[in-house]
C-alpha cells in the first residue's frame, strides 16, 4: 500500500503533466488556443524539473547508471582525392 507521501507526489505529478499536456497538445486538437513559444518552453522546464525533484530523476543520478559505458570512434583511412 503506497503511503501518503506517494500519493501526494502522484497527485502533484498527474496534475502537472495535465496542464502541460493541455498546453503542448491542446492547439493541435483545437481543445486550447497556441501558447507563446517562450511561456511553452518555461513551463515545459519548470515541470519537468519539478517532477524530477519529486520522483528523485537528478542527472548525477540518472548518468551514474551508464558508469560502465564506453564509446570508441575509429577514424576511417580512406582519403578522397
Amino acid at each position: 500500500m503506497p503511503d501518503e507521501q506517494t500519493k501526494i507526489r502522484t497527485t502533484v505529478t498527474l496534475v502537472l503533466f495535465g496542464v502541460w499536456a493541455v498546453g503542448v497538445l491542446g492547439p493541435a486538437f483545437g481543445v486550447s488556443e497556441p501558447i507563446n513559444t517562450h511561456v511553452l518552453l518555461g513551463m515545459t522546464a519548470i515541470v519537468f524539473l519539478l517532477v524530477g525533484h519529486l520522483w528523485g530523476l537528478e542527472v548525477n543520478k540518472v548518468l551514474g547508471a551508464f558508469d560502465g559505458l564506453s564509446v570508441q570512434v575509429e577514424q576511417a583511412d580512406d582519403e578522397e582525392d
